[in-house]
């Protein structure tokens, strides 16, 4: 008996939605295992370098090793991403995300998967980058390879694309919500995220899309969490009086003034690179060694600059309130100077972490010297976590994943009301200004 054409067709979407399921599931799972690996890999790196110092050979030409690590360390990132992932080279995570989704670039998958390995070996020997981005990227390459093995169309290899992102993103920070409007508000960008809405809410199938991209945010922090503790451990700060609220108003302009130089900064930094007449190879040695270089005069307890790596520790020493006002006022600047080098000589990673660690020594300055002002006030960790949240958006012009981030990775509903009018200040004032894209952002 043959089918009348409604219930057939809803059948086949049935099936697709099925199908399409059961991908983003193993999408989702994938990018959780891919979190886990790129961490192993900087946590190996960074220990057996800098802690145990090559298991003690290091030990003689102690503190020189902290330019000799990043210079070797930059010659073997430049050749990896140079001669394995050759199609990538010379770009930032952001433009090959962006590329791929909004763009429709044909890039392989392993040129991806080698270029994310690149950047968790770079931020394992120093370089000032993050993991969140290059986990999207292994996303992004398993996506591809199950579309063109399914030989899906363009449509349904650009959802799993998204999916795949999604995921990396959820993975690398425990937050599926921001993995969610990171594809829809920076990836796909503004005002076609608020198109992508529409067509959300005016076409089933296409609610379909929205739900399997979470899906897959969701899969791919569980599968991460499962193998590894959360990014940052947090604690509880609140908001001692409702007349601090405009001390949160004022660091919303002081986050707005300070995206804008950072921004300003990478693209700067960027164009200096790229006009360079010296082989793509070649510069990230020569930037990781300038890295090295600064970090040889800012030695510290750690047995490697606070600016190295991933910085999650001195994150958390930002929300303690233990680090000291001349330190966290230096790395603010510190860590400027360092992920712009980093990214803009063609090495390898995000610059989400890099955006936290910054808003959060931000934050952590305003509130310390708001401290010694109005002693009644919250602890200056509390500045600091509505920092990192407010610079990040104000850097990639993110509002909405910055409340995300708010909320999932802060977590405490007491300070999420000084996050949300934060953000909006920021992000109001660095409309006003008009404050320049990272390189690759659209």
């Amino acid at each position: 008996m043959r089918l009348p054409t409604p219930i057939r067709f809803s059948i086949r979407s049935l099936r697709n939605i099925s199908v399409l399921t059961f991908l983003t599931v193993v999408i989702g799972i994938s990018t959780g295992l891919g979190a886990v690996l790129l961490e192993q890999i900087f946590y190996s790196l960074n220990e057996i370098l800098f802690i145990h110092k090559l298991w003690g050979t290091l030990n003689s030409i102690t503190p020189y090793q902290l330019i000799l690590i990043p210079a070797i360390g930059g010659l073997v990132v430049g050749a990896i991403v140079f001669f394995l992932a050759n199609e990538t080279k010379g770009r930032t995570v952001p433009d090959v995300l962006t590329g791929l989704v909004v763009d429709g670039e044909d890039l392989p998958p392993r040129a991806l998967a080698i270029k994310s390995i690149a950047a968790a070996i770079c931020a394992g020997i120093g370089g000032s980058v993050g993991l969140g981005g290059p986990t999207a990227q292994i996303g992004a390459a398993v996506s591809i390879t199950i579309g063109k093995w399914l030989r899906l169309n363009k449509d349904k290899l650009h959802l799993l694309i998204m999916c795949g992102i999604s995921g990396g993103i959820a993975a690398a920070f425990n937050a599926p919500l921001m993995g969610t409007f990171f594809v829809l508000e920076i990836i796909l960008g503004g005002f076609k995220a608020t198109d992508f809405i529409v067509k959300v809410i005016l076409n089933h199938f296409k609610t379909a899309y929205f739900i399997l991209i979470f899906i897959a945010a969701v899969v791919g922090d569980y599968v991460s969490q499962s193998f590894r503790d959360s990014l940052l451990f947090v604690p509880e700060h609140y908001l001692m009086s409702y007349w601090e609220s405009l001390l949160y108003i004022l660091l919303g302009v002081v986050i707005a003034f300070g995206t804008i130089t950072f921004n300003h900064l990478m693209v700067n930094m960027k164009k200096f690179w790229d006009n360079l007449p010296i082989s793509e190879h070649i510069k990230p040695v020569i930037g990781l060694s300038l890295l090295g270089i600064i970090g040889f005069f800012s030695f510290d307890m750690y047995g490697f600059p606070h600016f190295f790596g991933l910085g999650n520790l001195t994150i958390m020493d930002a929300f303690n309130g233990s680090l000291a006002l001349v330190i966290i006022f230096a790395l603010i600047f510190l860590k400027m100077l360092a992920t712009s080098i980093t990214i803009g000589s063609g090495c390898s990673g995000g610059t989400i972490t890099p955006s936290f660690f910054i808003g959060a020594m931000l934050g952590g300055t305003f509130g310390l010297l708001v401290n010694s002002i109005f002693p009644a006030t919250a602890p200056s960790g509390a500045y600091a976590m509505v920092g990192m949240a407010a610079f990040f958006g104000g850097v990639f012009n993110a509002p909405f994943t910055a409340i995300m981030v708010g909320i999932e990775i802060i977590g405490h509903n007491d300070i999420v009301w000084p996050i949300l009018l934060t953000v909006l200040v920021s992000h109001t004032v660095t409309t006003y200004l008009k404050s320049p894209k990272l390189p690759g952002l659209l």
